[in-house]
């Protein structure tokens, strides 16, 4: 499997997010120090703009991060 970006929601990150690579699928035994992971996302500059944004309404969904940091928006 390729390695793919997801966004794991953690205390010990400043945002309460993080963006990492994993060549696994998450599951709670597999990635146990996140609490829920969002993904997975085609990009890494997609997954970290997901993970540094937060309460940006703009961004609901993977693909709206995808398109926003496509566009440069």
């Amino acid at each position: 499997m390729k390695r793919t970006w997801y966004v794991g929601y953690t205390n010990a990150s400043p945002t309460g997010k993080e963006a990492f690579p994993t060549t696994v699928r998450p599951s709670p035994e597999a990635t146990p120090q996140y609490g829920a992971v969002w993904g997975p996302f085609r990009t890494r500059r997609a997954a970290e703009f997901a993970a540094s944004q937060v309460g940006n309404p703009h961004i609901v969904t993977v693909s709206d991060a995808e398109r926003i940091c496509r566009s440069g928006e």
